[in-house]
Formats: structure tokens, sequence, C-alpha cells
């Protein structure tokens, strides 16, 4: 099912050991595309904080701003693959939830599996634009969401979530 990994109570600790090798080995040979998860005004330090991810793998540069938060076991696994290793590829200038854009490039390749990466981004790049300039139902942004594979409610399509630079 568009490659998710479902994790319940009832996964052993072994099971778990291997997701979190696969999605390390993952991480470490992905050649990233990126684009901004996340952009916060910090108004303590008086910056302005920009989180990448990449659209391929998932990985998802604000899980380190979550600092003493429990954490998913997936968010885990990237806090601690990014502990030690920076996230470089290359860049969009677009902003969007994470969990979109992945499920975005998921599709491209499963309908396309021998698309390059320049191509995927394109693609990327104009599924988002139809999703932001194209007003639906929410019936119909509940059917896209189930088709992309995303979580249960996912409702983040409005166009903060999903906007260029």
């Amino acid at each position: 099912m568009n490659g998710c990994i479902f994790i319940t109570s009832d996964t052993s600790n072994e099971e778990l050991e291997q997701i979190k090798k696969m999605k390390l080995v993952e991480y470490k040979k992905c050649k990233h595309q990126l684009v901004y998860s996340q952009i916060k005004y910090d108004d303590c330090d008086e910056r302005t904080h920009k989180f990448r991810a990449c659209i391929k793998c998932g990985l998802d540069e604000s899980v380190k701003s979550s600092e003493g938060y429990k954490y998913m076991f997936m968010d885990k696994v990237m806090h601690d693959y990014l502990g030690y290793e920076d996230i470089h590829g290359k860049m969009s200038g677009y902003i969007c939830d994470i969990e979109l854009a992945h499920a975005i490039y998921t599709r491209i390749k499963e309908i396309h599996p021998s698309i390059d990466d320049k191509t995927a981004m394109k693609y990327f790049e104009i599924a988002l634009d139809n999703i932001r300039n194209n007003k639906v139902s929410e019936e119909r942004k509940e059917n896209r969401a189930k088709r992309l594979c995303l979580t249960p409610g996912f409702n983040r399509w409005n166009k903060e979530d999903i906007c260029e630079e």
C-alpha cells in the first residue's frame, strides 16, 4: 500500500530494529530532493528557522526542533539520524507539508517508476500548483488524501501549507 509502514503495539522489538535499519539505509542512500517543510520565526533569538525535508525519503529537519517532546517511532529514527548526519540535496523553492510532499512524490514514482529526479520534481511542482490553485470540496480532499495514503483526517490543503517561497 504505497510503501506505507504501519507500526502497531503488536510490532516486536526485532521488527522495529529492522524498520530502523531499513530507514537509516534509505536516508543515507537517498539523493535528496528538498522542500521547506516548515518556516518558523523564533521570538527569543529573533531569527527565522527554515527546516528542509526530502520528498523522496521523508527525512525532515524539523524533528530536530522538537527536543524534549515524546517522539513517534519514525520521528525518533529521523532525529537520531540527523544527530550525526546533515541533509543535503537539490533544493526547490517550495514550502510544503512533508507528509503531503512525500505522498505526492511516492504516487508519481508508482505511476512512472523509471522517471528521473528532475522530471519527477517537475511533476511534483505541477501537482502542488494544481492543489493550491484548484478549489475542491471537502469530500474530494478526503478522497485525494486516501489515494495518496495520507494519515486519516489529513487536512493541510491550505495555500499556506503548500506555497512557493
